[in-house]
């Protein structure tokens, strides 16, 4: 380009310079032509000027014909090279990667972890598979399978121990911060249970057992905790919850009784790394510009940019456990059992004397025996060792572990027995037992240890061979005897335990386990006294809300409202089923009636069943505070006093309600059922706690496979008690479906806005219905503050 210019200017120039040669030349012949004028006078000077102009000009106009034509074809050559050079360029590039290949590609070299070098170990890391075993830390999947199929009821256990724990803590501090109230919304730890990552187990002089855990739970959680102060309210909810941490169990000291330790010490090893999303009024606080830097500030950085000291360090913590697809290794369990083999020893040696005792005195008489004696009991010093463990549920609400046991122990059994004067003596010794034990833990509840019966079997004969003394003598010298004994043992112990038979082992009263009725407490709410007004303009208007705590499934009771009535009387009677008189309470709380708004608490109070004395009616007067934590302040302002007899009358097995049976039989379906299907009947009995923005007129609104059904209304209610049945006739169980039911509200007034409301809703999967033919349960509606529904539901067939 730049070349072009310089010929350009170049060209411009020299034709000015002609031009002042021609000028120079001009003025010249002008000179000349004065001179001579006077004798040529034709002007012969002025046509040799126009000769050399012509000239000029013609070889201006032959120069930039050139140019042009020059240009022209450049253009055209350079624009068919290019094209030309490209195809070439292309087909000899395709040629060479066509037809020659590399001859100098070598195999790989396969070299252990040990001799790699930082650089090689830093671009392998990634690829380590979890399964590589390492010496510490043991794999421990059927804990997990265990953990995720207790889980359902270890979040509700857990939960219902948490509340429990913080109730009065929060109780004691809110005053500190003139709050009003800070409860529970939503409490609940999700789907996802945690996982462990392997197990280290190990003992030290101290008498104590340590428990290294590695423990990663990226959860669904979903606390939502409300504060109320200056008649304003904010919520702040927690979820998406990550945890990464170390702990530590320590069981200290061991003693020979069980469960063979006294106390759980619970620690960390290292800073845990916890991640969690916070939303305050449904903000998310953790946008907010450095505040999750300040919460959580965590360290994260790819093995690729460790450096090898950082790599040295972190490869022995790498979970290296080998994996099996159906039976898990639990060397931590034979670790731990090794550790705790003394007192365990001692407490099974313990536990087997106290059972045989009565059993040896009832059976001795029989055979004129004097005394049957244990002269030496004890397991030896080899403990069993368990070499797998497969754990899986059923469809029967129950968790099944399977374990490979073998016990090559030495163990020390010295039986007396005396009989007419005489004494003989029975020694058994060198025990060798190979069996597979199944153990059930049925059924599973919400409530610690959150199962109610422990079931042992065996799923083959096992194998029993061990050493017997007589007097002394070897007795299984005796020829054949050896032989006999054993297949003896093997077809007596099969016969006993051999699956489908078990030994079953109770752990919780089946009437807390499953929930069934044990009696009726009988509550008459008498008066109250001296309660303070709560309106700013006349009395209050009081009512009384009875609950027995334990079972959220009961549902509330209430008396009438006393209007304007500060010394109201009722005499009301009330008949509240008990499931559990040892833990459960009778809560009684006043509240103050209004009409739009929230009721406001007038004072509480609760009576223990377990210190009522059955069948015996007792008269109460209870003092109104302000919650039961004996330490808060507010106690001591008198509320007034509430008056009530309480009566608890206990069941006999004869005397227990039909309604409230475990069974789930259910009336048959009517005449005309299509075979394979049945009758599908939804009771809706109440709701409780549903509240309008604008009106409150419930109803219930249900939809099930396209079909509507809807209860009558109820006019200005927050807890309506409906009572109607719908029935849908189905050509095959619903299984797969859902029952869609809402809990609506219609203005009872004329008018184009908030004609209707959705008070809530629930969606209940009709599974459980089928299995069981008879669901009677509350749920809590969706988008409703503290909505709840109560809904039976009966699943009746022809057969």
């Amino acid at each position: 380009m730049r070349c072009n210019c310089n010929r350009r200017l170049n060209a411009k120039y020299g034709i000015r310079e002609r031009e002042r040669e021609r000028e120079k030349e001009g003025k010249a012949t002008a000179r000349e032509n004065k001179k001579g004028r006077a004798l040529d006078a034709g002007g012969i000077v002025n046509g040799e000027n126009l000769r050399r102009l012509d000239m000029a000009l013609l070889d201006f106009s032959r120069f930039w014909s050139w140019r042009l034509e020059m240009g022209f074809f450049g253009t055209i050559l350079g624009f068919f090279g290019f094209c030309f050079g490209t195809s070439i360029g292309l087909v000899i590039g395709y040629y060479f990667f066509i037809y020659f290949q590399p001859t100098d590609v070598k195999d790989p070299e396969v070299c252990p972890f040990v001799e790699q070098d930082s650089t090689t170990l830093q671009r392998l890391l990634p690829e380590i598979p979890l399964w590589v075993k390492n010496p510490d830390y043991d794999r421990i999947d059927w804990l997990n399978k265990f953990i995720a199929s207790m889980w359902p009821y270890l979040d509700k256990a857990i939960c219902k121990t948490v509340e429990n724990i913080t109730k009065p803590i929060i109780a004691e501090q809110i005053p500190n911060y003139k709050i009003e109230s800070v409860e529970f919304e939503a409490l609940t730890l999700g789907t996802l249970p945690p996982t462990f990552h392997g197990m280290k187990v190990y003992t030290t002089d101290e008498k104590e057992l340590i428990m290294e855990l590695s423990l990663k739970w990226a959860g669904n959680p979903n606390v939502i905790v409300a504060a109320k102060a200056f008649g304003l309210k904010a919520t702040v909810q927690a979820m998406d919850l990550q945890v990464f941490a170390a702990p530590r169990i320590t069981l200290k000291p061991l003693v020979p009784s069980f469960p063979c330790f006294a106390k759980i010490l619970v620690s960390l090893m290292e800073k845990p790394h916890v991640d969690f999303g916070l939303k305050l009024m449904g903000a998310d606080v953790m946008s907010i510009p450095g505040l999750y830097i300040f919460v959580q500030d965590p360290e994260v950085c790819p093995f690729v940019e460790q450096d090898s000291t950082t790599l040295q360090r972190l490869l022995p913590e790498i979970p290296l456990w080998v994996k099996n697809p159906d039976y898990d290794r639990i060397d931590w369990l034979n670790k731990f059992i090794a550790s705790m083999w003394p007192y365990l020893d001692k407490a099974i040696c313990k536990t087997v004397e106290n059972i045989t005792k009565p059993i040896i005195a009832e059976q001795i008489p029989n055979y004129k025996i004097e005394s049957v004696e244990f002269e030496a009991l004890t397991l030896g010093t080899l403990p069993p060792t368990f070499h797998g463990m497969k754990v899986y549920t059923t469809d029967e609400k129950e968790l099944i572990m399977e374990l490979s046991l073998k016990w090559a122990g030495n163990p020390n059994v010295i039986v007396a027995a005396k009989a007419f004067g005489l004494k003989a003596t029975v020694q058994a010794m060198d025990l060798q037992v190979f069996a597979a034990p199944r153990i059930t833990l049925k059924p599973l509840v919400p409530s610690f240890p959150c199962f109610a019966k422990i079931l042992v079997s065996l799923m083959e004969k096992p194998h029993v061979d061990f050493g017997l003394k007589l007097m002394g003598a070897d007795v299984m010298s005796i020829p054949g005897l050896y032989i006999f004994v054993q297949e003896f043992i093997k077809d007596q112990v099969a016969n006993m335990y051999l699956w489908p038979k078990t030994l079953e082992v109770q752990v919780m009263d089946p009437s807390r386990a499953f929930k069934r009725p044990v009696g009726i407490l009988q509550v008459k709410v008498l008066r109250a006294k001296k309660l303070k007004k709560k309106d700013l303009i006349g009395a209050s208007d009081p009512y009384v809300k009875l609950k027995l705590t334990g079972d959220s499934r009961l549902s509330s009771k209430k008396t009438t409202v006393k209007h304007k009535n500060l010394n109201p009387e009722w005499n009301e009677e009330f008949s509240l089923v008990v499931k559990d008189p040892e833990s459960q309470v009778l809560e009684l709380r006043v509240y103050d009636w209004e009409q739009v708004g929230k009721h406001d608490k007038m004072g509480m109070n609760m009576i223990t069943l377990k210190d009522l004395t059955p069948d015996e009616p007792k008269v109460m007067t209870l003092d109104l505070l302000k919650n039961m934590d004996p330490n808060d302040v507010q106690n001591e302002r008198s509320r007034g006093q509430l008056e009530v007899e309480v009566t608890y009358k206990p069941f006999t097995e004869d005397d227990i309600p039909k309604e409230f049976e475990e069974s789930n039989t259910v009336e048959k379906a009517p005449e005309g059922t299509p075979d394979g299907g049945g009758l599908l009947v939804v009771i809706v009995h109440e709701a409780q706690d549903v509240e309008g923005k604008h009106h409150t007129n419930p109803y219930a609104r249900l939809i099930f496979k396209g079909e509507e059904r809807r209860t009558k209304p109820i006019k200005k209610n927050r807890d309506p008690r409906w009572e109607e049945e719908f029935q849908f006739m189905l050509d095959e169980p619903p299984i797969n479906d859902k029952l869609h039911v809402e809990v609506m509200s219609s203005s009872s007034k004329l008018g184009l806005l908030h004609t209707k409301e959705i008070l809530g809703y629930i969606d209940i999967n009709l599974a459980d219905v089928i299995s069981n033919k008879r669901i009677n349960e509350k749920y809590h509606l969706i988008d409703s503050k503290n909505g709840i529904i109560q809904i039976e539901m009966q699943w009746r067939t022809s057969s």
